[in-house]
């Protein structure tokens, strides 16, 4: 069935050896010159893919009238043959007489053109003083007359044939020709006025010449022209505007192009440097047509096929076979090779436009959503508890893509789908998610862009895990910070208690002990030797039991430090082996044989220790047993002495109690300036990410002008969620020391800083160089240092946690014609969101129903010019009420979709087909609008 309008060669400009003027085919009289002619038309077209031909004589058709009785007696099969009447009219531009080309459809009967045409047609034959010119009708019998007087009357006229010399000097009036096409209702739509650029650049825009120049472009319908700046003068492209060029020469221009071929070695069907003319359309005549309408984009002057390159996996074709679906439902055959840029789905409702883009997408793993979508054609017919469940039989589907592969399933029975590639399915109300909250619609578009730059993603999630792991940091801090705080808190006032009683314990044994001493009068030497003996014991058992654990817990760290190096030196290897084109790179060691080594020399102190402690117990034992021994004041000194040891111990064992718990006090601020630290570089890796992000969507909108007309994006530190931030620490709070509003003034404060600081322009050179922020976390460390109550339920690293928490998210700013997103309607984002997706990827894309929401003013203004945009990058198909987006986007394929007795059944054409135009016109409400519009936005109208 039809693809649709595609490129084809045209060659508007083949003269026959019936154009008398420069003549080199032969004798237009005899046959063998129009069967070498016929012949060789045959050849190239065939060489070349040229599948129409305009065929030009110099007033009059009558080597037309010689190719069509070719045709019509079998040859120059599919090929559009359509004359091209060359005229010398009355302008003369530096004594060179200007050219000016009447193209008519070739539904247009010969005896019409010459009879009502050019026979009506007048020249001037001779002058008279005092009298009307003599003129006479544009026939060949006249023409050939006015040369033979010419010749009579002209000496070095006389060597060359009267009808050459009669078509030389005969001249007719560009006016009559305009004036009797217009006035013949037989010629309605059915001719196009070709100015040749030719000679008109010798014609002065700032002298006499500037009317009839710009004249002659006003009442033209294109110019034979392959000069590109030509081709953008007339798109308008150098004036102001659009707007001030139709205002001047009345519409847009299409330029076009032909071989302007005299005879078989100069160029035949084969213009100079291969600026060949590539037209967009169906072959025929209303195909023609749409250069009018379309003229940037349906015609080309190039050497190549000016299709532009797309996915090998586009859709080529699609087959369904004929299927009784179920009682009350059947799909007809369907055979359609698929147009590559935009297709348009149309039909009444329920007629099955949403069957073809359901069954198509089946194919693919984006079709297994449609399981759950309860409105689709799929859901109703094969997904559990659809409309009519197993009784719905499996419908035979293949598709055949650019690539030449090929995948063929039972869609209803078959899991399969097709592995090497995807499509992109936006089901009816696929977008209603999204608009109906910006947050989501944000995150959405964050993550559309991201997925099409996969190794971008990895980075930016690289920096939200750093992020993430300075936040789980932060937390581990405010934990250890608690624990300490509680232990100092609870201990240090104790501690200090008890050692101020310890000493007073000790003074009294002292002086006791001095009591006793003095009355032994210097005895009792052995007793001080073994009271000191037993206290130098004792501190070593407790060197050796203090040691044994040290060491054992240095053990357990190197050993947990191992089996984390592991894991963490196996992953940057890994990515180490991902950038081995960097010299300097080198792995990292898995294991550590010097690790090995200390590990042993721990674990050999640790039985030494072991060893050694039994006996450091027996000495122990037997200096207690000899002082046990001793008698009457020997022994009470001894005990003294020995209380005295104990006591002194505790001593020491409280001060280092106390010294333990100052420096805790010390960890605590450096904790505490750790936590500050850590805020401060979750801080810097948000602004990282905005940074990073601003370069991804730069990139994303670099060359995407047209298709993004009237979006803008920043990437930004978003600060909208500081609500709940609040609410997270007054949660923790006592709320009758510090009321909700206080505290959200306080906050607040600095939160409004902070977004300013965070999505500044100015940020450091250096991402790393934290000091622009840290005054962020130092603030809210300082509030927290204030008279904060909390409630008694409150840990206070709860507290702490909440306060050291993002008030901060990667957002994005989308503006939509000057407008914030959060402040558009649920339309206005859809035609947001339609645009992005448009112009992300180069796979296929179908859409059902884009309209939806959304008015015929954004529809025409907005979605209709990304759409064709979007078609030159990807093919996109559609199933559509909206007759702008079939008609105004140009759209190159038309489906429509008929649901007659229980049949669904589909037929395929053009906007250019003129049955299909008028099923778009009845099907679609504002159909004749939409065409309307679509000439007129040209500066055309037939």
């Amino acid at each position: 069935m039809n693809r649709g309008s595609t490129w084809h060669i045209w060659d508007f400009h083949l003269h026959t050896p019936y154009s008398i003027l420069n003549n080199q085919f032969g004798d237009p009289d005899n046959d063998a010159t129009w069967e070498r002619y016929i012949t060789a038309i045959e050849t190239k077209a065939a060489e070349t893919g040229i599948v129409a031909i305009g065929i030009t004589d110099y007033f009059t058709i009558e080597g037309y009238k010689r190719v069509r009785q070719y045709q019509e007696d079998g040859r120059l099969q599919n090929l559009l043959i359509f004359p091209n009447i060359e005229f010398r009219v009355d302008t003369i531009i530096e004594r060179r007489r200007l050219n000016y080309h009447v193209l008519f459809s070739p539904d247009v009967p010969v005896n019409h053109i010459e009879e009502y045409f050019l026979h009506d047609l007048n020249f001037v034959h001779e002058n008279q003083p005092f009298q009307s010119p003599h003129i006479r009708k544009l026939r060949l019998s006249n023409l050939e007359e006015f040369g033979n007087t010419l010749r009579q009357q002209h000496e070095s006229f006389r060597s060359r044939p009267p009808f050459e010399i009669g078509c030389m000097n005969a001249k007719v009036k560009l006016d009559d020709i305009k004036r009797r096409l217009e006035e013949d209702g037989r010629f309605s739509g059915k001719y196009l006025l070709i100015l040749a650029e030719e000679n008109l650049s010798l014609m002065n825009w700032d002298g006499q010449d500037h009317a009839t120049r710009k004249q002659l472009l006003q009442m033209s319908h294109a110019i034979f022209s392959s000069n590109g700046r030509m081709r953008r003068f007339c798109l308008g492209e150098y004036h102001e505007s659009k707007e001030d060029y139709i205002a001047e020469f009345k519409s847009f221009k299409p330029c076009i192009w032909g071989c302007d071929s005299h005879g078989f070695e100069e160029r035949f069907l084969e213009p100079d440097e291969g600026r060949y003319c590539w037209i967009k359309s169906d072959v025929s005549w209303e195909g023609l047509k749409q250069i009018l309408y379309e003229p940037e984009d349906r015609v080309r002057i190039q050497p190549d096929d000016p299709e532009p390159s797309k996915s090998f996996f586009t859709l080529d074709s699609v087959q369904v076979e004929s299927t009784q679906i179920n009682d009350m439902l059947r799909i007809a055959d369907l055979d359609i090779k698929l147009n590559h840029n935009l297709v348009a789905i149309i039909g009444g409702r329920g007629s099955g436009k949403t069957a073809l883009l359901d069954l198509i997408a089946a194919c693919f793993t984006e079709g297994e959503k449609l399981t759950q979508l309860e409105h689709s054609f799929y859901h109703r017919l094969y997904a559990s508890g659809g409309g009519h469940g197993a009784n719905s039989q499996p419908i035979p589907i293949s598709l055949r893509f650019r690539s030449d592969d090929e995948f063929s399933k039972q869609v209803g029975n078959d899991s399969i789908v097709f592995e090497s590639a995807d499509i992109l399915y936006l089901t009816q109300n696929h977008l209603d998610e999204y608009t109906a909250n910006p947050a989501n619609l944000y995150g959405h578009i964050v993550d559309i862009v991201f997925d099409q730059n996969p190794d971008q993603r990895q980075g930016y999630d690289a920096l939200q895990e750093q992020a993430q792991e300075l936040q789980r940091r932060i937390e581990s801090l405010n934990l250890e910070i608690a624990q300490l705080r509680q232990q100092v808190k609870s201990s240090l006032s104790e501690e200090q208690k008890e050692r101020v009683q310890k000493q007073g314990e000790l003074s009294d044994y002292e002086n006791r002990l001095q009591e006793q001493e003095a009355q032994q009068a210097g005895s009792g030497e052995e007793t001080v030797q073994l009271t000191e003996h037993l206290k130098s014991l004792k501190a070593r058992r407790d060197r050796i039991i203090t040691l044994r654990e040290r060491l054992s817990v240095v053990s357990e760290h190197i050993t947990q430090f191992h089996e984390q190096y592991k894991l963490d030196a196996q992953a940057v290897n890994e990515q180490l082996q991902a950038l081995s084109e960097l010299s300097n790179l080198s792995s990292l060691p898995i294991e550590f044989s010097q690790l090995d080594t200390v590990t042993q020399l721990l674990s050999t102190n640790v039985e030494t220790l072991q060893l050694a402690q039994p006996d450091v117990e027996e000495q122990i034992t037997g200096v207690e047993s000899e002082l046990g021994e001793l008698k009457g004041i020997d022994r009470t000194i001894a005990e003294l002495r020995r209380t005295i040891n104990n006591i002194t111990g505790e001593i020491e064992a409280i001060n280092a109690r106390i010294k333990d718990l100052r420096e805790k006090e010390q960890r605590i601020l450096e904790l505490d300036a750790q936590c500050v630290e850590k805020f401060t570089e979750m801080i810097q890796k948000m602004i990282e990410q905005r940074l990073y992000l601003q370069e991804i969507i730069d990139e994303f909108e670099t060359d995407q002008d047209d298709l993004l007309s009237g979006l803008s994006f920043a990437a930004l530190v978003d600060t909208s969620i500081r609500k709940e931030y609040i609410e997270r620490i007054v949660d923790k709070m006592d709320k009758r020391a510090h009321p909700f509003a206080s505290v959200e003034q306080a906050l607040t404060e600095i939160i409004e800083d902070a977004h300013q600081q965070l999505n500044s322009s100015e940020h450091p050179n250096e991402l790393d160089d934290t000091s622009a922020v840290l005054p962020i976390a130092q603030r809210l460390r300082d509030w927290a240092n204030g008279d904060i109550r909390l409630k008694t339920s409150t840990v206070e690293s709860e507290f702490f946690n909440a306060l050291f928490s993002r008030f901060f998210r990667i957002g994005l700013l989308i503006k939509f014609n000057d407008r914030p997103l959060e402040s558009l309607s649920m339309g206005e984002r859809a035609v947001v969101l339609l645009k992005i997706l448009l112009g992300l990827d180069d796979k296929p894309l179908l859409i059902d129903q884009p309209e939806e929401h959304l008015d015929n003013r954004y529809i025409y203004n907005e979605l209709t010019p990304a759409f064709r945009n979007a078609k030159a990058k990807r093919q996109i198909i559609i199933a559509t009420h909206n007759a702008n987006l079939v008609v105004n986007t140009d759209a190159e394929q038309i489906i429509i979709a008929e649901h007659t007795d229980g049949v669904i059944s589909y037929r395929v054409g053009t906007l250019e087909n003129l049955d299909i135009r008028e099923s778009i016109t009845t099907i679609l409400e504002g159909g004749d609008q939409a065409f309307k519009k679509r000439e007129e936005k040209y500066g055309y109208l037939f």
